[in-house]
């Protein structure tokens, strides 16, 4: 825990080194957020008094996680259609059991409901043996479909440490060093339990997009 608090504190330093257009939620407060408001951090009598806040600010987070480690991405929005691909693929609706489909399965809004195959649902939920590709990208976990704001909303459903793996490949750059890859993954994976119990009654907890933490 010190290791990776230390290193987080470390990543300012390296900042220049990669310039993000549109930084996430997550990489903004890692790279020189307290830096830029409070420019005595680099005094040494004041790390152990940050340490300390961030390791008080990690542990229920962190309780929170071990409780429920399933988190939902949002990953498309408002789509007239989409196509999911892969092994052994299986469909559950909201109003129904969960029935095999065939590769590639289409679906799409109609009146206020999601069609596939045969079928229809306010809400579908498919899985499969191993990742499922929407729309051509890779995914982990299960992609769960329904109809919001007109249009068709797809939410990725994973574990939380799958999530990060894909995290830290769209957040930053490979080139960083190792200490500074982990701290943002400690510092992801407390933003992304913080937006979960956030929107926990919602119809997904995190974008996949800058708006919260960018994911692909």
């Amino acid at each position: 825990m010190c290791f990776s608090c230390i290193a987080a504190l470390r990543i300012y330093r390296h900042k220049k080194a990669k310039r993000f257009d549109s930084p996430s939620a997550s990489v903004v407060l890692s790279q020189g957020f307290f830096e830029q408001r409070y420019p005595d951090m680099r005094n040494p009598k004041i790390i152990p008094l940050i340490l300390f806040l961030f390791i008080c600010l990690m542990i229920p987070a962190f309780s929170e996680a071990s409780s429920s480690e399933m988190i939902r991405i949002a990953i498309l929005k408002g789509k007239e259609s989409l196509l999911i691909e892969g092994s052994a693929l299986s469909a559950s609706p909201d109003s129904g059991e969960a029935q095999s489909v065939e590769s590639p399965l289409q679906l799409r809004v109609s009146r206020g409901a999601v069609l596939f195959g045969s079928s229809s649902a306010r809400r579908v939920k498919v899985s499969g043996e191993g990742n499922i590709r929407l729309n051509g990208k890779s995914y982990r976990g299960t992609i769960d479909v329904t109809v919001a704001g007109g249009g068709l909303l797809a939410v990725n459903e994973l574990p939380l440490e799958h999530y990060l793996i894909g995290l830290i490949n769209s957040e930053i750059s490979s080139t960083w060093p190792m200490e500074s890859v982990k701290a943002q993954a400690v510092i992801a994976r407390t933003f992304a339990v913080y937006k979960r119990n956030e929107r926990k009654k919602g119809l997904y907890h995190l974008e996949s997009t800058v708006m919260d933490q960018a994911y692909d």
